[in-house]
């Protein structure tokens, strides 16, 4: 959310506290009402042993990985909307036993995934303006299963 607030005719109105607190609380209320709505994501594998959780450019790498990758036992959680993080999603997958999560930065979405499950998640933040490899992929996968 944005520190940017309006009033009730929606003129801005960054210097009342009251205002500010009203509008804020009732968007975050609105979201979280909706937040099964707004979720958007994809299911691969549901029954795998180790899970991809990807949004954005590492999906397409970690969709190759799965079409090379000879295994079933490699599940994918692709989401397309990342706020609110949809949690429902990671139960999913109920034999997860190891969540892999490639973000091309320093760990968002990871952060997210630790919170909602019990099971050990591997963060492979890549930085520097480059996509991860198929290769990078397969040696994370191969190492944590």
């Amino acid at each position: 959310m944005t520190g940017l607030t309006h009033d009730e005719r929606g003129y801005p109105d960054t210097t009342d506290p009251a205002a500010h607190d009203r509008l804020v609380r009732r968007l975050v209320a609105k979201v979280e009402s909706a937040r099964r709505d707004i979720a958007d994501y994809e299911v691969t594998n549901p029954d795998a042993g180790t899970v991809f959780v990807t949004y954005g450019p590492p999906s397409r790498t970690v969709e190759q990985v799965m079409r090379d990758y000879p295994d079933d036992a490699v599940g994918h959680l692709r989401l397309r909307v990342v706020w609110p993080f949809p949690e429902f999603a990671l139960h999913e997958f109920p034999n997860a036993e190891t969540y892999i999560v490639p973000e091309l930065n320093m760990g968002q979405v990871v952060r997210e995934v630790e919170r909602h499950v019990d099971q050990p998640v591997v963060p492979l933040g890549k930085i520097g303006g480059e996509l991860h490899t198929p290769a990078e992929l397969v040696r994370a996968l191969e190492a944590h299963r």
